[in-house]
């Protein structure tokens, strides 16, 4: 089977308040998963997952159950001791649903980030933070769940003879480090459940940036970083501020091209986009147009 090939840019369909904050600050913004548009997204995720951890807490090895135990513990519904935050994107450089659903009803913008350059940034943010493909089709899925349980199945206490290479990243030592195991284990599934999605939604071909932190101070876990607060309509939604500019002041979030929407002025649009990116070092930067406008309603 042919290796299925990465996207050259990712877009963010976006209204112009974010488009300016992100220009400007330098800056991506992660909203706590329990405030994305879709209520169902996280709760779907995290029940596949909880689901066939479930199945493998009827295991015999008590050791295994006391780990799977704790595991259930920090993951909870992603409501928990693990809180996720995401920034999304998508592959489709123009399409009405992005439009509808995020770009402002057509009257906002796609941003479109350099997909190499965007996984560098994302990068920056280890263990917990990584961009990933959402996955469509249950089963898909739970192969992909499967996978990950069974590769941590297979290294818990006095389930194997000796630390995987797995546990070795974990703990260097000699000894295995029991509540190394449950933390990158939760991890794992964390970052798997925010991958997940209904089938529905496999028009949109997402991406995800995934950034957890956690409410207790687990050895090797992300501390909880402070949330700040934004007006969405008629809701205040907490998010996190993601930045390289504290450790590299020359960083530049990664924007290779601005699309503007279908329901903009055209000549306004253009022109004002083309005179903010060039004003903060972004004159290589494309502006362009969507070819929705002549078609849209």
């Amino acid at each position: 089977m042919r290796k299925k090939s990465n996207p050259s840019i990712l877009w963010h369909y976006t209204d112009a308040a974010a488009l300016h904050g992100i220009v400007t600050q330098q800056v991506l913004r992660c909203g706590n998963v329990l405030f994305l548009n879709d209520q169902t997204e996280h709760i779907y995720g995290w029940g596949m997952v909880r689901r066939q951890l479930d199945r493998l807490f009827q295991c015999d090895a008590s050791a295994c159950r006391v780990v799977v135990q704790e595991v259930a513990g920090l993951i909870g519904h992603g409501q928990d001791m693990v809180v996720p935050h995401a920034l999304s994107f998508s592959a489709q450089e123009d399409a009405v649903s992005q439009w509808q659903r995020y770009g402002n009803d057509g009257a906002g913008y796609a941003i479109g980030f350099d997909f190499q350059r965007l996984r560098q940034f994302c990068a920056s943010y280890p263990v917990a933070g990584r961009i990933g493909e959402i996955i469509y089709g249950r089963r898909q899925q739970n192969a992909v769940i499967s996978k990950v349980i069974a590769a941590w199945h297979a290294v818990m206490p006095f389930h194997s003879t000796t630390a995987s290479t797995v546990i070795a990243d974990v703990n260097p030592s000699s000894s295995i480090d029991i509540n190394a195991i449950i933390t990158r284990f939760a991890i794992d599934l964390s970052n798997i459940a925010m991958l997940l999605k209904h089938d529905d939604f496999k028009d949109e071909k997402e991406w995800r940036f995934i950034r957890l932190s956690s409410r207790l101070q687990i050895p090797g876990a992300p501390a909880l970083l402070p949330s700040q607060f934004g007006v969405s309509g008629n809701y205040v939604k907490p998010y996190l501020n993601l930045s390289l500019a504290a450790s590299d002041p020359d960083f530049q979030v990664p924007i290779v091209e601005v699309k503007c929407g279908p329901r903009l002025s055209r000549t306004l649009a253009t022109a004002s986009v083309r005179t903010l990116l060039d004003s903060f070092g972004y004159s290589a930067a494309r502006v362009s147009f969507s070819r929705l406008s002549r078609t849209w309603r």
